[in-house]
């Protein structure tokens, strides 16, 4: 589905509810056809069954019971929706009220101390497809530009980006059934960045638009790996998914996103080579298992820049510490566009929490309407280079090219924005690492050094060299030589109740700026 349609259907349902809206109250004396409706708040926590009309059959709760989400996620995440742990409500559909049954309920969950966004959703409608993989996405219809989509897709962040939408392919069930049929709960999840300036956006000038899909994947290549089927929820913040859907093959780089403390270890395939489902380098991989192990069970301190170097992760907020990681990967999907399309009631849109909502809005008024996002950093910092590059031509060819680079560990958390509502109910510790690395090139053995020593591949963390000179002779131009530059931020969320806190670790690019880098030409003679 192209954008094209998502704005039609969000027109629609501008207009109209997703969901029948006779059955509570309008908080409006005005007989338009446009209701204010107050989302109805339950204790979801609490229940057994889901508020259902009189006349429909019951519906359980997501976690438990029939169609229940445990085919698909870990118990730390089925399990993982207790107010104590941060759990608002900011959608509801559901309702013991009206005299017609329900058509594909949702509700909506916010984690105020992880970013969160859940959204579980029960399809009523009869339906049955032999699709093989379900596809979701989220995409901000707006008139202005907003950085709320800034975590998605990515672990190398840019700051400066503003994505509108986001789109990714669900993992395959745990048991092996097919993922998609009627009388079943489904839960997609997003994180939300920290955008200040949603308080001054009217409501009807920015809208979520939520979609849930199936798709038929035959064939999934991760890191030149076939694997068969995708083994972890995998977006991208390219055009990968559109066009899987669209001509049924195509390559590019993913976002795999990883549910649940087991996560690593269930991908993992020769415990002692560190062999894994994605086809990462093994010493990484098993780097990874070992600093995940210790940030569950340690403090802020206790992941280790070895977890895959710019993997984002979040680890805690509940008794069960639940995991989730993200890392970027290459990716090939081969898939068939004839068994594509949307799961009823989809797509649906709503407002988003935090901008200017009045009591007499059209359509669901959000049960918690406080900006979402735990923090940001909405901007790429320049990193100004010290130091000189000659380059030696031969009868005007470049052949060669010196670097002589003085490097500095530079601070950025005082950039750091956090979400004022979350500082009211938590405390915040900051730990930051300065990093810088080179890509590694074609043949290391034709780089000589005339001081320190670069090892390529590896990321320097604080303790960057004072002073690096290098060269490159005969390859130039075949790879990247120029040092690469970021911030990782890890942060330990504590709420001020004494319930589990929450660590978080999301890395940040930063420009390289060669404005103040003397460079020299020379001719080798």
């Amino acid at each position: 589905m192209n954008y094209k349609h998502l704005i039609f259907y969000l027109s629609l349902s501008f207009l109209i509810s997703c969901n029948d809206e006779e059955e509570i109250k309008p908080l409006s004396t005005n007989k338009s056809l446009l209701k204010s409706v107050p989302t109805k708040v339950f204790n979801w926590e609490n229940v057994d069954w889901m508020p259902t009309p009189a006349n429909q059959s019951p519906i359980s709760v997501p976690w438990i019971g029939q169609g229940s989400i445990a085919d698909l996620y870990s118990l730390d995440v089925v399990n993982d929706y207790k107010m104590i742990n941060g759990w608002v409500l900011l959608y509801n559909t559901f309702s013991n009220q009206g005299i017609s049954a329900l058509e594909n309920p949702y509700f909506i969950l916010y984690n105020k101390y992880r970013g969160i966004m859940r959204i579980y959703t029960y399809i009523t409608t009869p339906f049955v497809t032999t699709s093989t993989h379900l596809n979701d996405g989220l995409f901000l219809n707006s008139n202005h530009s907003s950085s709320i989509f800034n975590f998605m897709g990515a672990d190398l962040i840019d700051g400066s980006e503003r994505k509108s939408a986001y789109k990714q392919v669900q993992p395959k069930t745990l048991t092996g059934s097919a993922p998609v049929a009627s009388n079943r709960w489904y839960m997609v999840e997003y994180e939300l960045a920290y955008d200040d300036n949603l308080k001054n956006i009217p409501y009807n000038e920015q809208l979520l638009v939520w979609y849930l899909g199936y798709s038929n994947i035959s064939q999934v290549t991760l890191n030149g790996n076939i694997n068969g089927k995708i083994e972890s929820a995998s977006g991208s913040k390219g055009n990968l998914l559109d066009e899987i859907l669209e001509v049924g093959e195509k390559f590019g780089i993913v976002a795999i996103s990883g549910f649940g403390k087991n996560f690593l270890n269930n991908k993992l395939t020769n415990g002692s080579t560190g062999e894994n489902k994605f086809n990462i380098p093994g010493d990484i991989y098993n780097d990874a298992i070992k600093g995940l192990s210790k940030g569950v069970s340690g403090g802020i301190n206790s992941i280790p820049g070895s977890i895959m170097n710019f993997f984002s992760a979040m680890i805690g907020g509940s008794s069960d510490k639940p995991v989730k990681l993200n890392f970027n990967a290459e990716m090939e999907l081969s898939g068939d566009i004839s068994t594509y399309g949307a799961l009823p009631g989809s797509p649906c849109s709503f407002y988003v929490p935090g901008t200017i909502i009045p009591i007499s809005a059209p359509g669901y008024i959000p049960a918690y309407n406080s900006s979402l996002g735990v923090f940001n950093f909405d901007f790429k910092p320049n990193y100004k280079l010290q130091g000189s590059v000659t380059e030696w031509y031969f009868d005007d060819a470049l052949e060669d090219v010196d670097y002589n680079f003085t490097f500095r560990k530079e601070s950025y958390k005082q950039y750091l924005k956090f979400n004022p509502k979350l500082l009211e109910i938590a405390n915040v510790e900051i730990n930051e690492d300065f990093l810088i690395w080179w890509s590694s090139p074609l043949n290391q053995n034709l780089l000589w050094t005339s001081e320190n020593v670069i090892n390529y591949g590896k990321v320097y963390v604080n303790a960057v060299p004072e002073t690096i000179r290098y060269s490159t002779i005969g390859y130039v131009g075949t790879n990247d030589e120029t040092p690469h530059f970021a911030v990782r931020f890890k942060i330990k969320i504590s709420p001020k109740d004494g319930s589990v806190p929450v660590l978080i670790q999301k890395t940040f690019d930063i420009e390289a700026d060669y404005s103040d880098v003397r460079i020299r030409k020379k001719e080798l003679r």
